[in-house]
């Protein structure tokens, strides 16, 4: 059993997104065997290279406030965490200089500027312009490889609180990011190479344009075939405001329960309006992707008769909800 006397939930009286994230995160770090984990694992710095040092959030430099630094005698670890915004030009100059101000003062120790950046945002790190880059002392630490880590780490804890808040960590980054990227399970290998599933999709895909179909024979249903990477529908406008629907795996893997979604593009915080209790309820699947209605398909019903449901229930929305379709 740890010592671990963390309290995470005082991160919620942050109020920017970025400074919620690395207060949970700073709570966690005040775990030892965590907070060897995370310097020696992501930041290739062992804990006994750098002797007793202390986490903490918004520390007050001569000229900036970082998110979160690891200090003590021998240690001065600078990090500037991004979730939803980027790096402004020379957002880091002042935290270079600091570290180098230390540095100076402290030969012998060891000094770094590390960023907390979303997968999706390290190219960017790696090719913009940003000080990210032109300072080159900047280290990224993808948030998605904190929360790979941490899951790892909760399985071997025996400390029940700690590895509750782990998992809830891992879990928010995932909400937050989608899941981190890693190889194929064997049971998601197989279900790939399995012709059914394949063919299961492409009957989902032949619902969709059913679903088009009857709600097309409405004039007032302007509908568009709106596709990307990783989702593949339709959007309908109807008046002012819009929906999608389709088939969306990332929804899918959230657990809507259904491939098939009607996607309540206005209601993306968790919190929404009440929907009248004869439709078919919302799900909140994540702050990437908001509330959506799944489409489900059954068993031995014709595929006819399945679009012809959807339709009534992406009908219903967009003429008794139409608050949860945004305004274009």
């Amino acid at each position: 059993m740890t010592t671990w006397r963390g309290t995470p939930f005082r991160a919620l009286l942050a109020e920017k997104e970025e400074d919620r994230f690395t207060e949970f995160l700073a709570h966690l770090l005040q775990d030892e065997a965590v907070l060897q984990s995370f310097l020696s694992r992501l930041c290739s710095l062992p804990l006994k290279d750098l002797g007793t040092v202390e986490v903490r959030t918004q520390v007050l430099l001569a000229d900036g406030r970082p998110d979160l630094v690891i200090h003590g005698p021998r240690a001065f670890l600078v990090f500037e965490a991004k979730v939803g915004s980027w790096f402004h030009e020379g957002q880091l100059d002042d935290y270079t200089e600091a570290i180098a101000k230390w540095t100076s003062a402290n030969p012998s120790g060891i000094a770094r500027l590390y960023t907390l950046i979303p997968a999706l945002r390290a190219e960017d790190a790696a090719t913009s312009q940003t000080p990210v880059r032109a300072n080159g002392h900047a280290r990224a630490i993808q948030w998605e490889e904190v929360a790979s880590l941490f899951s790892e780490i909760a399985a071997g804890t025996a400390d029940p609180r700690l590895r509750l808040f782990l998992l809830e960590f891992s879990g928010l980054v995932v909400d937050r990011f989608g899941e981190v990227q890693r190889p194929f399970t064997a049971e998601e290998a197989a279900l790939v190479h399995d012709r059914l599933a394949g063919g299961t999709m492409v009957r989902c895909l032949e619902i969709v344009q059913h679903t088009r179909q009857v709600l097309a024979q409405d004039s007032h249903n302007k509908l568009t075939h709106q596709a990307a990477m990783g989702w593949q529908g339709f959007g309908l406008k109807r008046g002012d405001r819009a929906w999608w629907f389709g088939y969306w795996p990332a929804a899918w893997a959230g657990g809507s329960g259904s491939a098939l979604v009607l996607h309540l593009r206005a209601f993306l915080q968790q919190t929404r309006p009440p929907i009248p209790e004869d439709l078919p309820q919302p799900i909140w699947i994540s702050t990437n992707v908001g509330h959506v209605v799944p489409l489900p398909v059954s068993a031995g019903v014709e595929l006819g008769t399945l679009a012809e449901t959807h339709a009534s229930t992406i009908a219903a929305y967009a003429l008794r909800v139409p608050s949860s379709g945004i305004e274009e």
